[in-house]
């Protein structure tokens, strides 16, 4: 199976770990060294397929008590193991990012850490930094260990230090009570930030009308909501291609409506995991970051970008051995549109 970059925040989003269930692990006996030791590695991005639990509120979208699980390898076994989170995030939606926090623990063979994170994202999840600290238990007792994620654009750069005690404590606040500085009132600016969910069938159209030079037309129609929008249409049209290797969505158009008929339009390439499935009931995980090119109305002239995930259930082929009976599809999609 492929992995492939997330850039939902939720979905996207906490990449130190490669998987989705949370696993305990029996601990040894066997003796470990408590030197200080730099970290260093490299993960790809995760693959995720539970919606984003997302929070919708006048001024911000929020997302709490979202948990993941997999495995980490920092390049130290003390600090690799099978790993869990839980994650909170907060994004106004007149900013160009989130901030973040949550719980982390990594089980292995010889022990346990359990700790805390914060760090932010940048628009759209392009970007996640986080920042670990952590506390050993068991044969760990006593160690303490600083953990960065470092988005490198296909995957996570992990850079840290285990310690072999406790992280020294934070400095005492000075004395003289520093006054705070008075905030310019500043005018209300529009809200760019666009996410929602939506709920529709993908089917292949024999006919074409995307005149693919390979693979089929495939086109989906999705009903949600979203932030900007309200209550959404979406329409998906693409080539696809399950022999590609990647990339298996060419050409992909999407259209954003809202019921007063301003639309919202998005183009690029995208990616299904696995390229083909036989078995009725299984799924596809489908991916895609694509660019503004437009859109009519209130949104005429837009630009920006949209990432979203979508999974299909494959209900059947037709005699072909094509997926012309309607196969369900739900997707959550984020992104920044200036307009």
């Amino acid at each position: 199976m492929r992995t492939v970059r997330l850039s939902m925040a939720g979905a996207l989003i906490l990449g130190l770990f490669g998987g989705i269930a949370a696993v305990t692990v029996a601990q040894s006996d066997a003796p470990v060294t408590t030197e200080s030791a730099l970290l260093s590695g490299t993960m790809p991005y995760p693959i995720v397929t539970d919606p984003t639990p997302y929070i919708f509120e006048e001024d911000r979208v929020l997302v709490r008590d979202y948990g993941f699980g997999g495995t980490i390898d920092t390049g130290d076994p003390r600090l690799s193991g099978e790993a869990w989170a839980i994650w909170n995030d907060d994004r106004y939606l007149d900013s160009q990012g989130s901030v973040v926090a949550g719980l982390i623990g990594i089980d292995n063979e010889l022990g346990s850490w359990r700790g805390t994170f914060r760090g932010y994202t940048t628009a759209g999840d392009a970007q996640i930094y986080l920042l670990s600290e952590l506390a050993g238990e068991g044969a760990y007792e006593g160690l303490s260990a600083i953990l960065f994620q470092l988005d490198n654009g296909s995957g996570f750069d992990l850079e840290g230090m285990v310690y072999p005690s406790e992280l020294p404590p934070f400095p005492e606040a000075p004395g003289a009570e520093v006054a705070a500085a008075p905030q310019e009132e500043t005018d209300a600016v529009a809200n760019p930030l666009m996410v929602g969910s939506a709920e529709g069938e993908m089917v292949a159209d024999l006919e074409n009308p995307a005149g693919c030079e390979i693979g089929f037309t495939s086109i989906m129609t999705a009903t949600g909501e979203s932030t900007l929008l309200g209550p959404t249409s979406v329409v998906f049209q693409n080539c696809y291609a399950p022999e590609d290797v990647l990339a298996n969505m060419h050409g992909g158009t999407t259209t954003f409506s809202n019921d007063a008929g301003d639309s919202i339009t998005v183009a690029g390439p995208g990616d299904c995991i696995p390229s083909w499935v036989e078995e009725v009931g299984a799924e596809w995980l489908c991916v895609s970051m694509a660019e503004v090119t437009g859109g009519t109305g209130q949104f005429e002239g837009a630009s920006g970008q949209i990432s979203f995930t979508g999974t299909v259930t494959n209900s059947g082929y037709d005699e072909e051995g094509l997926p012309t009976i309607p196969h369900p599809v739900s997707i959550v999609f984020e992104g920044l549109v200036e307009y």
